[in-house]
């Protein structure tokens, strides 16, 4: 019973202990962080990138961990959101009222602009429309990949998440 009791012992450890696999592999902090820098870009560049989303924060209210699963895609001149949604209408204002789709949504990219603010920091600004609203999504991306989304409608409050770009390992 020992035996078997150490045995896991050591393997939890040995999984728990783990280094990156796959590209990143046997490289060090430094060079991983160089990697991921280069992909942020890469990602960038190609208008080509996805955010993971971990967290929201509505205007009034506070912030809640979200389930796996939430994300913003870019392709090019397209955007593919699928974040949750929890506010307000704007008084005055309409949307479809029942089955409201919010920020859940595959739409075109109008006045898309990254602009790198400080070394290691992008501002990434685009709108976008629906049939529900207009948006005007502003990004903060850094070197490592975390970011900040704030998601300013027309008819609608603000929202924001925080997430992490996908990075390949």
């Amino acid at each position: 019973m020992k035996k078997i009791a150490l045995i896991m012992a050591i393997a939890a450890l040995m999984v728990s202990c783990r280094t990156t696999s796959g590209v990143t592999n046997g490289m060090s902090k430094a060079e991983r962080e160089a990697y991921v820098a280069e992909q942020v870009y890469n990602g960038l560049n190609e208008l080509h990138y996805t955010i993971e989303v971990s967290h929201m924060t509505q205007r009034r209210g506070g912030m809640r961990t979200l389930s796996g699963g939430y994300e913003l895609e870019i392709k090019g001149d397209t955007v593919i959101s699928y974040l949750p949604y929890f506010g307000d209408v704007y008084a005055g204002r309409t949307v479809p009222y029942g089955q409201q789709k919010g920020l859940n949504f595959t739409s075109r990219i109008y006045n898309y602009a990254a602009v790198m603010e400080k070394q290691g920091e992008y501002r990434i600004q685009f709108e976008t429309e629906t049939d529900e609203d207009r948006y005007l999504y502003t990004i903060q991306l850094f070197d490592n990949g975390k970011s900040y989304i704030d998601v300013l409608g027309e008819n609608r409050t603000s929202i924001s998440f925080i997430g992490n770009m996908k990075i390949a390992y």
